[in-house]
């Protein structure tokens, strides 16, 4: 969507009464009261919301029902504006590296149909948001371009809900249950066009202890495995000494001082598990068998804090999938130079 355009539609959105109504299937009369400080609503965000505080285009909240609704729809579009439309805008507008020719993404939806997704996520009963996905396929839009725009935005938008109260922890999790498993319908497809490599490349996927914003790891794993990476952790595998399904059931320590993994990728979405994260980093490079083994971190919070990578002890940021893949096999490369190996190219 081009900039005119999202313009329009977010001038078009901010004027319709019955948005919040339409795509998250909550009425207007049941939004929660405004909580009297924003940084306590979202302390993981508060300079985000000092900064919403200080723009004079969010209006302040009138005395009249009506107009108090208006105005929290303002803001959370405001939210919604600086936490998904603009990094994707500045992702559109990536080049790469090596060539230096923009890098694009084929943008088949809108942010109209993001919005019925997550309607659909967070319905009642069943829910048919695993054949709206598949109708997005017949539409023309890739499972590369769905990973990456959609359904990351939806997961987005679900956290979004979450912090402002606009749906519990229930719904939630029935929501990013219901998008895991549209994303896994999507695999077969996507790995069709998977690279077999025989330098057995493997990489660690963890989000931060306690983290609960997973779904990233779920994606960033399909894009290793479609670059012929061998993965083990994922969304599951919270912190030094819990395990997921792909872990056997043993913690990050033991995984790494048993298996020799080239990378291991760290995922947050919150500056209050910065310190319990970088502790983890610590303790996995002391207990990994390859001393070597380069550290990777994503999610919003580095994309907005890029200076707190250091803090966290890792190598290198990533901030999407295809950007995580390139990274790591420049760390694999570098690592099999210096002892001599001979790895492929990504």
């Amino acid at each position: 969507m081009g900039d005119a355009r999202m313009v329009v539609f977010v001038e078009r959105v901010s004027e319709q009464t019955d948005w919040h109504r339409e795509t998250t299937g909550f009425p207007d009369n049941s939004l929660p009261p405004r909580r009297s400080d924003p940084r306590q609503a979202d302390p993981d965000h508060a300079d985000l919301n000092q900064a919403d505080l200080s723009r004079k285009s969010v209006p302040s909240i009138a005395a009249s029902p009506r107009d108090a609704a208006r105005n929290h729809r303002m803001a959370l579009l405001s939210r919604i504006v600086a936490r998904e439309i603009l990094p994707r805008l500045a992702q559109a507008r990536r080049v790469d590296p090596g060539n230096g020719q923009p890098v694009r993404v084929r943008q088949t939806t809108t942010m109209v149909d993001t919005g019925e997704l997550v309607r659909l996520l967070l319905a009642d009963g069943p829910s048919d948001s695993s054949v709206f996905v598949e109708s997005l396929l017949l539409r023309g839009a890739t499972p590369e371009a769905l990973y990456m725009g959609i359904l990351s935005d939806a997961a987005r938008w679900l956290g979004l809900m979450w912090e402002e109260d606009r749906c519990d922890f229930a719904q939630v999790t029935i929501g990013l249950g219901r998008l895991q498993q549209a994303a896994r319908l999507l695999s077969p497809r996507f790995q069709a066009v998977s690279v077999a490599r025989g330098d057995g490349r493997c990489l660690l996927l963890m989000p931060a202890p306690g983290d609960q914003h997973t779904f990233g790891l779920l994606i960033l794993g399909e894009f290793f495995q479609r670059a012929g990476w061998r993965v083990q952790g994922g969304p599951k595998s919270g912190g030094p000494k819990s395990g997921g399904p792909n872990s056997g059931g043993t913690n990050a320590e033991e995984l790494v001082r048993r298996t020799w993994f080239d990378v291991a990728g760290f995922s947050i979405g919150s500056e209050r598990l910065l310190d319990d994260l970088a502790e983890t980093i610590r303790r996995v490079r002391l207990a990994s068998c390859n001393r070597g083994m380069g550290v990777m971190v994503g999610g919003p919070l580095f994309q907005q804090r890029p200076d707190l990578v250091a803090r966290a002890g890792a190598d290198a940021m990533a901030a999407d999938a295809p950007e995580a893949v390139r990274l790591a096999s420049e760390m694999a490369a570098r690592q099999a130079s210096r002892d001599g190996q001979t790895y492929g190219q990504t």
